[in-house]
């Protein structure tokens, strides 16, 4: 399949009748929440960056909004390179995508987390805003602290000493 660029903006029909309330791009996957909290994705997705699960029968590139019926009560969206974020209405956040990015501490053979994962780190705190870089994530609390976690190699996290490429947890 060629690629083909739009030079003009295009209503979204698979969408239109949908209320939706917010929007957020990665490098080439988006996501987006309804008034209901329900989450729609689509794009590239062959690091499960559109969270919809370990089906072999899912697509690498989905070509049209999808509900993804692996998380609700969606509040609060967020997307990088290859991973996205979710911030529920009772302030859990989810993860998933490139496993480097999550913030899950996994394992180093584990690539992809193609299942949105609540990020547990975060229980006890009230999260305000989340957002995504490139290949770092950051989360803003209700107190005012910020966390952040992902690549070190532009000084994104802020983080001064760090000798690690990646920090892999908040």
């Amino acid at each position: 399949m060629q690629s083909l660029k739009l030079l003009h903006p295009r209503l979204m029909v698979p969408l239109k009748d949908e209320m939706i309330k917010e929007v957020c791009c990665g490098y080439a996957h988006t996501l987006a929440v309804n008034q209901y909290g329900q989450l729609f994705t689509w794009g590239n997705n062959d690091v499960g960056q559109l969270g919809l699960g370990n089906d072999p029968n899912i697509p690498v590139k989905v070509m049209k909004p999808v509900l993804n019926t692996n998380l609700s009560n969606v509040s609060m969206l967020g997307a990088g390179n290859e991973h996205s974020m979710a911030l529920t209405k009772n302030s859990q956040l989810y993860v998933w995508g490139a496993a480097a990015q999550t913030g899950l501490d996994l394992p180093p053979t584990v690539e992809k987390q193609s299942t949105p994962t609540i990020l547990e780190y975060f229980g006890k705190h009230k999260i305000h805003q989340i957002a995504c870089g490139g290949l770092h994530s950051i989360v803003l609390t209700k107190s005012g602290e910020i966390y952040t976690w992902g690549s070190t190699e532009g000084g994104q996290l802020g983080l001064e000493g760090l000798t690690e490429d990646i920090v892999s947890t908040p």
